[in-house]
Protein backbone atom coordinates (compact mmCIF):
# COMPACT_ATOMS: atom_id res chain seq x y z
CA UNK A 1 0.00 0.00 0.00
CA UNK A 2 1.27 2.93 -0.94
CA UNK A 3 1.49 5.66 2.26
CA UNK A 4 0.58 8.61 0.38
CA UNK A 5 -2.88 6.67 -0.90
CA UNK A 6 -3.74 5.85 3.03
CA UNK A 7 -2.73 9.52 4.14
CA UNK A 8 -5.35 10.55 1.19
CA UNK A 9 -7.51 8.52 2.56
CA UNK A 10 -7.86 9.32 6.06
CA UNK A 11 -7.90 13.26 4.93
CA UNK A 12 -11.45 12.44 3.05
CA UNK A 13 -12.87 10.04 4.86
CA UNK A 14 -11.70 10.45 8.96
CA UNK A 15 -13.48 14.00 9.41
CA UNK A 16 -17.07 12.35 7.78
CA UNK A 17 -16.76 8.88 9.43
CA UNK A 18 -16.13 10.91 12.90
CA UNK A 19 -18.95 12.96 12.20
CA UNK A 20 -21.35 10.05 11.69
CA UNK A 21 -20.31 8.40 14.65
CA UNK A 22 -21.40 11.52 16.98
CA UNK A 23 -24.46 11.95 15.12
CA UNK A 24 -25.01 8.35 16.23
CA UNK A 25 -24.47 9.76 19.37
CA UNK A 26 -21.04 8.27 20.10
CA UNK A 27 -18.65 10.60 22.34
CA UNK A 28 -15.94 12.57 21.05
CA UNK A 29 -13.47 10.39 22.54
CA UNK A 30 -15.23 6.89 21.84
CA UNK A 31 -15.29 8.66 18.20
CA UNK A 32 -11.83 9.63 17.94
CA UNK A 33 -10.52 5.91 18.97
CA UNK A 34 -12.88 4.34 16.45
CA UNK A 35 -11.75 6.18 13.62
CA UNK A 36 -8.21 5.45 14.54
CA UNK A 37 -8.92 2.02 14.83
CA UNK A 38 -10.58 1.93 11.57
CA UNK A 39 -7.82 3.32 10.04
CA UNK A 40 -5.59 1.37 12.05
CA UNK A 41 -7.54 -2.31 10.54
CA UNK A 42 -7.52 -0.29 6.80
CA UNK A 43 -3.54 -0.49 7.42
CA UNK A 44 -3.75 -4.33 8.25
CA UNK A 45 -6.20 -5.32 5.61
CA UNK A 46 -5.58 -2.83 2.55
CA UNK A 47 -4.64 -5.85 0.22
CA UNK A 48 -8.02 -7.55 0.71
CA UNK A 49 -10.11 -4.25 0.28
CA UNK A 50 -11.22 -3.58 -3.24
CA UNK A 51 -10.23 -0.18 -4.39
CA UNK A 52 -13.83 0.83 -5.75
CA UNK A 53 -15.49 0.29 -2.26
CA UNK A 54 -12.94 1.34 0.65
CA UNK A 55 -15.40 4.02 1.33
CA UNK A 56 -18.20 1.51 1.99
CA UNK A 57 -15.58 -0.60 4.20
CA UNK A 58 -14.26 1.82 5.92
CA UNK A 59 -17.80 2.95 7.04
CA UNK A 60 -18.83 -0.35 7.58
CA UNK A 61 -15.45 -1.48 10.13
CA UNK A 62 -16.31 1.89 12.02
CA UNK A 63 -20.23 1.20 12.43
CA UNK A 64 -19.31 -2.61 13.60
CA UNK A 65 -16.60 -0.73 15.85
CA UNK A 66 -18.97 1.48 17.57
CA UNK A 67 -21.86 -1.38 18.00
CA UNK A 68 -19.45 -3.55 19.66
CA UNK A 69 -18.10 -0.65 22.06
CA UNK A 70 -21.57 0.08 22.95
CA UNK A 71 -22.90 -4.18 22.97
CA UNK A 72 -20.56 -4.41 25.38
CA UNK A 73 -21.63 -1.42 27.76
CA UNK A 74 -24.77 -2.74 27.25
CA UNK A 75 -25.88 1.11 26.43
CA UNK A 76 -28.32 1.80 23.55
CA UNK A 77 -27.09 5.55 22.53
CA UNK A 78 -29.30 8.72 22.07
CA UNK A 79 -28.69 10.18 18.36
CA UNK A 80 -27.68 13.78 17.91
CA UNK A 81 -29.40 15.46 15.44
CA UNK A 82 -28.61 19.41 14.46
CA UNK A 83 -31.18 21.97 13.54
CA UNK A 84 -30.30 21.76 9.99
CA UNK A 85 -31.08 18.07 9.59
CA UNK A 86 -34.72 18.50 11.57
CA UNK A 87 -35.67 21.45 9.31
CA UNK A 88 -34.78 20.01 6.38
CA UNK A 89 -37.03 16.56 7.61
CA UNK A 90 -39.64 18.31 9.25
CA UNK A 91 -39.98 20.45 5.38
CA UNK A 92 -40.71 17.28 3.98
CA UNK A 93 -43.09 16.42 6.50
CA UNK A 94 -45.70 19.74 6.37
CA UNK A 95 -48.84 18.75 6.91
CA UNK A 96 -51.26 20.23 3.75
CA UNK A 97 -48.33 22.74 3.09
CA UNK A 98 -48.14 24.35 6.10
CA UNK A 99 -44.98 25.49 7.22
CA UNK A 100 -43.76 23.89 10.87
CA UNK A 101 -41.88 26.63 13.48
CA UNK A 102 -39.41 25.02 15.27
CA UNK A 103 -39.19 26.13 18.23
CA UNK A 104 -37.29 24.31 20.90
CA UNK A 105 -39.79 22.28 22.22
CA UNK A 106 -40.36 21.03 18.55
CA UNK A 107 -36.49 20.13 18.11
CA UNK A 108 -36.75 18.44 21.12
CA UNK A 109 -40.15 16.42 20.54
CA UNK A 110 -38.66 15.82 17.45
CA UNK A 111 -35.10 14.20 18.95
CA UNK A 112 -37.68 12.56 20.83
CA UNK A 113 -39.21 10.76 18.24
CA UNK A 114 -36.24 10.14 15.97
CA UNK A 115 -34.89 7.84 19.25
CA UNK A 116 -38.11 6.14 19.65
CA UNK A 117 -37.51 4.86 15.66
CA UNK A 118 -36.02 1.41 14.90
CA UNK A 119 -32.52 2.49 15.01
CA UNK A 120 -31.95 1.55 11.11
CA UNK A 121 -34.51 3.90 9.70
CA UNK A 122 -33.24 6.53 12.33
CA UNK A 123 -29.43 5.93 10.34
CA UNK A 124 -30.89 5.95 7.19
CA UNK A 125 -32.44 9.45 7.51
CA UNK A 126 -28.94 10.60 8.95
CA UNK A 127 -27.39 9.20 6.40
CA UNK A 128 -29.70 10.83 3.80
CA UNK A 129 -30.52 14.03 5.17
CA UNK A 130 -27.46 15.20 7.20
CA UNK A 131 -24.85 13.62 5.25
CA UNK A 132 -26.42 13.92 2.10
CA UNK A 133 -25.59 10.94 1.00
CA UNK A 134 -26.92 9.52 -2.78
CA UNK A 135 -29.50 6.22 -2.51
CA UNK A 136 -26.03 4.52 -4.12
CA UNK A 137 -24.01 5.64 -1.48
CA UNK A 138 -26.01 4.63 1.55
CA UNK A 139 -26.28 1.51 0.29
CA UNK A 140 -22.93 0.99 -0.46
CA UNK A 141 -22.04 2.40 3.03
CA UNK A 142 -24.94 -0.61 4.91
CA UNK A 143 -24.42 -3.31 2.10
CA UNK A 144 -28.19 -2.69 0.81
CA UNK A 145 -29.28 -2.57 -2.91
CA UNK A 146 -30.35 0.61 -4.00
CA UNK A 147 -33.86 -0.60 -4.28
CA UNK A 148 -33.95 -1.30 -1.09
CA UNK A 149 -32.40 1.98 0.52
CA UNK A 150 -35.14 3.63 -1.15
CA UNK A 151 -37.79 1.68 0.75
CA UNK A 152 -36.47 1.07 3.89
CA UNK A 153 -36.16 5.53 3.52
CA UNK A 154 -39.64 5.59 2.53
CA UNK A 155 -40.81 3.56 5.63
CA UNK A 156 -38.62 5.75 7.64
CA UNK A 157 -40.14 8.72 6.59
CA UNK A 158 -43.91 7.40 6.91
CA UNK A 159 -43.04 5.87 10.11
CA UNK A 160 -41.73 9.64 11.23
CA UNK A 161 -44.81 11.41 9.83
CA UNK A 162 -46.74 9.16 11.32
CA UNK A 163 -45.42 9.53 14.72
CA UNK A 164 -45.08 13.26 14.63
CA UNK A 165 -48.87 13.49 13.25
CA UNK A 166 -50.06 11.45 16.46
CA UNK A 167 -47.46 14.07 18.96
CA UNK A 168 -49.35 16.61 17.23
CA UNK A 169 -53.09 15.36 17.62
CA UNK A 170 -52.45 14.48 21.19
CA UNK A 171 -50.87 17.85 21.86
CA UNK A 172 -54.22 19.43 20.16
CA UNK A 173 -56.52 17.08 22.21
CA UNK A 174 -54.41 18.31 25.50
CA UNK A 175 -55.35 22.18 25.01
Amino acid sequence: MAEQTLHQLYEQKAQLIFNYLRKLGCPREDAEDIVQATFAKAVEQWIHIATDHVSAWLFRVAIHHYYDLYRHRRAFPHLQVDDAFMEQVLEEQTLEGENLLLTKEAQEEFKALLGQMKPSYAHLLLLKYEAAYSYQEIGQLVGMKEDAVRTSLYRARKQFKQRWEERENERKRNL
